[in-house]
């Protein structure tokens, strides 16, 4: 019989808000071709401190005739320690606790494809209290070839962006984890908008 107790260890890597959405659009005339780019920014301005920054802004490029190129996004006007844009997939990420609590800060999106290029609103993003997690169970047995047994990975309040998260199984022996489908260690995901991840564990009768 393996039991599991409260050893969870959240190692939040990245966020994703939502909030504020903009989008701009560019036209242009490129010989019969219009060429046309826009840029929709959809981020959360709540930034919890226990929580790593992230946000995928998206664009939609209809190239001219002759101006088929890579986008390049860059971050302007950021005023938000720790922040960092991928130049060529525009994901925001950040370090953690980049915020103090109630402290605020803003930053915008460029991105630059063919001959047009598009800037975002300003966005504010304000430290807000941690999000804590519980166990829905904080003990279950678990017997060798038996019933599934059910827990909840449950938050203090829904997430406001998309998080992954690591984890590592400890049981009473010390041993690695039996458990179906989970290693030892490894990470999760909870969409944004979740107050939980559900987890079902069992352990194979052949183990």
């Amino acid at each position: 019989m393996y039991v599991l107790f409260k050893p969870f260890i959240l190692i939040l890597f990245s966020l994703n808000f939502l909030g504020c959405t903009a989008v701009f659009e560019g036209l242009g005339k490129n010989s019969a071709v219009e060429e046309k780019l826009s840029l929709t920014a959809n981020c959360s301005e709540k930034a919890p401190l226990n929580l790593s920054y992230y946000c995928a802004p998206s664009i939609d490029y209809t190239a001219g005739a002759t101006s088929l190129s890579a986008p390049n996004f860059e971050l302007i006007n950021n005023t938000c320690t720790g922040l960092s844009i991928n130049s060529s997939t525009g994901v925001i990420s950040g370090t953690k606790n980049m915020l103090e609590m109630s402290s605020t800060c803003t930053y915008q999106v460029q991105v630059t494809q063919g001959s047009k290029t598009e800037v975002s609103e300003e966005i504010t993003l304000e430290g807000t209290s941690p999000i804590t997690y519980s166990f829905s169970n904080q003990a279950l047995a678990v017997q060798k070839g038996g019933a599934i047994q059910r827990t909840s990975i449950e938050f203090s309040e829904s997430l406001p962006f998309k998080v992954k998260f690591g984890y590592e199984f400890f049981n009473n022996k010390g041993l690695e984890s039996p458990f179906l489908d989970f290693p030892s260690s490894g990470t999760m995901a909870a969409s944004k908008g979740s107050t939980k991840v559900d987890l079902e564990l069992s352990v194979p009768g052949s183990s």
